[in-house]
């Protein structure tokens, strides 16, 4: 009861503090949120009783942020939305999940939501493009990004090492805060939660700062930038194989792959020193116990057995985790969108409609089952523009800097896209929306010097 109180209170007393800085300074506030909300349960997990206050303090944030711009734009008489192809393409998204409210049997729970992601992912996205609008902004607020990514990534390495060493230097962080562990076992490896409910949520998350993180890197002119940044590299690698996410992995190992295809010589030596440096650093923990890796574990882990089954109520977790039974749930969710195929079941709606959760394991089956064809043609057409507009970019930039900030941008949304195949939350979906918003504007703003240069 005391740690609820004390749970509530510190929501209230953050709210204020960002309105109160909102009102003073939007821009800052704005990125001051972008920095803090992923790394609060390290540092108020003494405060901090349960996830749901995690979730209470996001929305809450995000919401003031929300109101204040638009009571900005109203004040001064301004359009809300932009009006390029991508801005157009969210609102009929928008429209599209709205028309999913008419198919909904639980019309509360699916509004509820309706209403959690119109502010914390389109709102968000619009915000960040309305606020930051210049090249220097967007290059300022992925560094911010990164910073808040690499210190969650580092005492994620720490405390996997002292959790397994036994000498805990570390004060209660959100593992123990949140009532988990913060290690899990999968084939008898030991996997790393970082600050969040789930291992490969972690994996979602840096695999959206990671291709930021290396951009950063090469960027650098002075020596000790480029040293500081190649350590931050290092860790963010180090902590995604903590996760031990097979859908992490592929999708980090998927956005530096696309990297170190378009770098020149120069810059795949630095790629590949980076990495050599990571895969010592693991092997140096291998030596000392933390992980002793056998052909057996690694085959188990894989997992790729293919099981039919005939109901989706039959699943056991091995066999979900498996590929098979990833492939079977597709094959049970396309029958889903079949039955509903153009609004879906409702927002949230899902799992009381059918009976069962089959979607899960992709968001792109979750959204077609959810919000129909339309809904998941909408989210398409979106991710679609944005990635198409990022490689134009980088293929017609006369700006160095910018090819490289596009080409980032632009794995980090593929390497995330991949990683959402293996899970579905909506945690962090507000950061993959800055993200978008940030590449859209970079992509604009990139266009413009061409064609007036």
């Amino acid at each position: 009861m005391y740690q609820s109180s004390v749970s509530q209170i510190f929501i209230v007393a953050f709210s204020i503090f960002i309105l109160i800085f909102a009102i003073k300074s939007f821009e800052k506030a704005l990125l001051f949120i972008v920095f803090t909300l992923p790394i609060i349960p390290d540092f108020f997990g003494f405060i901090i009783s349960d996830s749901l206050t995690i979730v209470n303090v996001q929305k809450c944030s995000l919401t003031i942020i929300g109101l204040v711009w638009i009571v900005n734009k109203l004040t001064r008489k301004e359009y809300i939305f932009q009006r390029d192809f991508t801005s157009i393409a969210i609102i009929i998204l928008v429209f599209a999940q709205s028309l999913s409210l008419i198919s909904s049997t639980d019309i509360r729970n699916s509004l509820g939501f309706y209403a959690r992601i119109l502010i914390e992912w389109y709102l968000i996205f619009f915000i960040v493009s309305d606020t930051v609008k210049t090249i220097p902004q967007i290059k300022r607020a992925c560094t911010i990004i990164v910073a808040s990514g690499v210190i969650i990534a580092v005492v994620a390495i720490l405390r996997h090492i002292s959790d397994i060493y036994v000498f805990n230097f570390l004060p209660v962080v959100s593992a123990e805060a949140l009532g988990y562990s913060g290690m899990k076992l999968r084939s008898g490896l030991s996997r790393e939660f970082g600050v969040f409910e789930h291992a490969i949520l972690f994996g979602m998350y840096l695999n959206l700062i990671l291709p930021i993180s290396f951009y950063i890197f090469i960027e650098k002119k002075e020596k000790m930038g480029k040293i500081l940044y190649g350590c931050f590299f290092v860790f963010i690698i180090i902590a995604l194989f903590f996760t031990i996410s097979r859908s992490a992995w592929i999708g980090g190992a998927v956005s530096i792959i696309i990297i170190f295809m378009f770098l020149k010589l120069k810059e795949k030596l630095k790629i590949s020193l980076i990495f050599i440096l990571a895969i010592l650093i693991l092997n140096l923990l291998a030596n000392n116990r933390v992980y002793d890796i056998s052909l057996m574990q690694l085959s188990s882990f894989l997992n790729i057995k293919y099981t039919p089954f005939n109901s989706a109520v039959e699943y056991d977790l091995d066999m979900v985790q498996s590929l098979g039974g990833r492939i079977a749930k597709v094959e049970d969710g396309w029958k889903a969108v079949k039955d509903n195929p153009i609004f879906g079941t409702g927002l949230r709606n899902e799992q009381k409609t059918l009976g069962f959760s089959i979607g899960d394991n992709s968001y792109f089956m979750k959204i077609a089952i959810e919000s129909g064809l339309l809904g998941l043609a909408s989210f398409l057409i979106v991710i679609l523009s944005i990635l198409f507009k990022l490689f134009f970019v980088f293929l017609k930039s006369s700006h160095t800097e910018n090819k490289f900030l596009a080409l980032a941008l632009l794995c980090s949304i593929i390497g995330y896209l991949i990683s959402i195949q293996a899970a579905t939350f909506y945690n962090i979906f507000y950061l993959f929306w800055i993200i978008c918003a940030l590449s859209n504007n970079m992509a604009l703003l990139d266009s413009e010097r061409v064609i007036s240069g």
